[in-house]
């Protein structure tokens, strides 16, 4: 049933819960993994064909990701979850193994690239803010010194 020097534990008392270990190490477990911590293999110099990301698109992209609440069908506790499926991930970013799966390294780097995408906009947001209220001084005073030229009260809040 499974080709030669794959490692598989699957019992009759727990039918559901199954891990399997495939030649190239590669693990497939069935139900939850628990932890105190889990560390992502992300050092520079196992990587390549590194491209940098436009965080604006990123995040236009996230903000077209459909986020939903669920459960996953075969958890008897009905434990509700919260987060975009596989399908729709894959299609608007292209990463990952395939349209089933999201890897945990992909959704952080994009929830990332997003919040600097928002960083961005905030900043630009500041500038322009910045800049009507100087334009606003700006014709206070005009606006004070034509008043004052033709003798006009005006009350500025």
């Amino acid at each position: 049933q499974f080709p030669e020097g794959n490692f598989v534990i699957n019992t009759p008392d727990f039918p559901d819960r199954e891990f399997f270990l495939d030649v190239f190490g590669n693990g497939t477990f069935k139900g939850s993994v628990s932890a105190t911590g889990f560390n992502n293999v992300s050092d520079r110099n196992l990587k390549e064909n590194i491209e940098p990301l436009n965080a604006k698109e990123v995040l236009q992209k996230v903000m077209q990701l459909p986020i939903s609440r669920w459960s996953f069908k075969a958890d008897s506790n009905n434990q509700r979850h919260v987060g975009p499926m596989a399908q729709d991930f894959h299609a608007l970013f292209e990463v990952g193994p395939d349209d089933r799966h999201i890897s945990v390294a992909d959704s952080s780097g994009i929830a990332l690239a997003a919040i600097q995408g928002l960083g961005e906009m905030v900043k630009a947001k500041d500038s322009e803010i910045a800049q009507l209220k100087a334009e606003i001084a700006e014709l206070r005073t005009l606006f004070q010194q034509a008043a004052a030229v033709n003798q006009v009260a005006m009350v500025i809040e």
